[in-house]
């Protein structure tokens, strides 16, 4: 079930951006199956396997949505309550916002960048001093100044949304949080190796080791957050654990066939409640053309992949990343789990759900733009090697790094389009303060750039 080709692309894409471990696990209907790459940790040098413990972020928000729906079914409370009711005093900020606002991403209130804190290790005491529940409260108090839009007009992707969720499930169930979700989700799916305690990663040896890249691209060990903020990041799991919660996300039911969520609810999760992509003027290129994203009571939609909608959710903490997907009027599925940054695992997992449907990787508008950044990148020179520049792969596209220009002012070029029958390649610039063109023109002699006054031949490989 997992084709060498996309054995090949996930093994180049670790190697690109230095990803040390991942697991990937295809499901279509009752089938299985699984591929586990690299190392666990780089230290012992031994591979993962479908056991191994992964941190998987913010996935853990979906098990949040699941806990909060199942509420929902049980009557113990409406996604139509405003969340202050329940939660008077820690819920201030986010006004007569809804659970289904706050499920959605679309409180209105922007995310106030507490979480951030909590992965950063540049602070003095490594964040801001903000432990429990009553913290977050005191911390966010006042921010309701700070909304951007009414509930439901904007998606803004908020922690400190599900963090209070988190707090909601405690006070309707009476038991802490993980206890919870121990009780409503993990035992009925039968996931045992998934759980929120550090000590009892800590005891484990087969758990990968997190790792993050610094800003020489080096890596270092990064560390799950646990109990700094369990309900939208704190799990952890494996690629066994995970494959199963991934069948539930198809028909919602246990592995003992009893049914955790019903249909209706099942589907609220992947709702239409906001839009995520707000418009682009590059929406109408056929380059740029990525399936539409929309967000429900949990759970992101692609509308449109391949002529199905794919239901999905990702994360990633200090080195812990993971992204599921499924299309379940196919019953089909995937789960990627790796141990840093690097790849963007939601077009990793897009590319396995194609490769299941009879798909190339080439497919997909994004590694389309992908495969013709590389192909542009390179040291580039004029006639005689007058002028000599760099074409450099970044986040947006191509840096071009003129030699007779200041270090770090370098011009990006954004893709725009490939010409197939001539074979050119244009971009969109952003130099001298005014937006102009450059194209790659592709002949016998190698690739041309055309930049300004300037014609520059690709004279070798980008320098690392």
């Amino acid at each position: 079930m997992i084709a060498r080709q996309l054995e090949r692309f996930v093994q180049e894409q670790m190697i690109a951006t230095r990803i040390p471990g991942l697991s990937l696990v295809l499901l279509r209907g009752d089938e299985v199956a699984a591929r586990h790459f690299g190392f666990a940790d780089l230290v012992r040098r031994e591979p993962p396997a479908g056991s191994t413990r992964y941190g998987i972020g913010s996935v853990t928000k979906v098990f949040t949505a699941v806990a909060v729906l199942q509420l929902v079914q049980e009557g113990a409370l409406s996604l139509d309550d405003e969340v202050a009711r329940h939660l008077p005093d820690e819920a201030r900020a986010f006004g007569d916002a809804t659970v289904a606002h706050l499920l959605a991403h679309a409180s209105g209130l922007p995310a106030l960048g507490w979480s951030e804190t909590k992965m950063s290790s540049s602070w003095f005491m490594d964040g801001f001093p903000v432990g429990g529940f009553a913290d977050l409260a005191t911390f966010m108090d006042g921010a309701e100044a700070w909304n951007t839009a009414a509930p439901g007009e904007r998606w803004q992707y908020s922690n400190e949304a599900y963090i209070l969720l988190g707090r909601l499930i405690e006070v309707l169930d009476g038991v802490p949080y993980a206890r919870s979700l121990e009780r409503r989700v993990l035992a009925p799916l039968g996931m045992q190796r998934s759980t929120f305690e550090r000590d009892v990663v800590a005891a484990d040896g087969d758990r990968v080791q997190p790792y993050m890249h610094d800003e020489h691209g080096r890596l270092q060990a990064g560390e799950n957050l646990y109990g700094a903020m369990p309900a939208a990041g704190g799990l952890v799991s494996t690629a066994d654990d995970m494959a199963r919660f991934a069948r539930f996300l198809m028909d919602g039911r246990a592995h003992d066939g009893a049914a955790l969520l019903e249909a209706r609810s099942l589907e609220r999760m992947a709702a239409s409640d906001v839009a995520i992509d707000p418009p682009s003027p590059f929406d109408h290129l056929p380059l740029w053309a990525d399936p539409v994203r929309v967000n429900g009571a949990g759970l992101q939609r692609h509308v449109g992949v391949l002529g199905h909608d794919v239901w999905a959710h990702g994360g990633g903490v200090m080195g812990g990343t993971a992204y599921v997907a499924v299309i379940p009027e196919v019953r089909l599925g995937v789960v990627v789990l790796a141990n840093a940054h690097g790849y963007p695992l939601a077009q990793l997992a897009l590319v396995a759900l194609g490769s299941m449907l009879g798909a190339a990787p080439e497919d997909f508008p994004f590694v389309r733009r992908q495969r013709l950044l590389e192909r542009a990148a390179g040291s580039y020179a004029s006639w005689a090697g007058t002028i000599r520049a760099d074409l450099v792969p970044s986040g947006w596209g191509l840096e071009l790094r003129l030699a007779f220009e200041p270090r770090g002012r370098g011009v990006p070029l954004v893709l725009l389009e490939h010409d197939d029958e001539r074979d050119v390649t244009r971009f969109l610039t952003l130099g001298g303060g005014r937006p102009g063109s450059a194209e790659i023109r592709y002949t016998d002699d190698g690739p041309v750039l055309v930049y300004e006054r300037y014609a520059l031949r690709r004279r070798g490989e980008t320098p690392r």
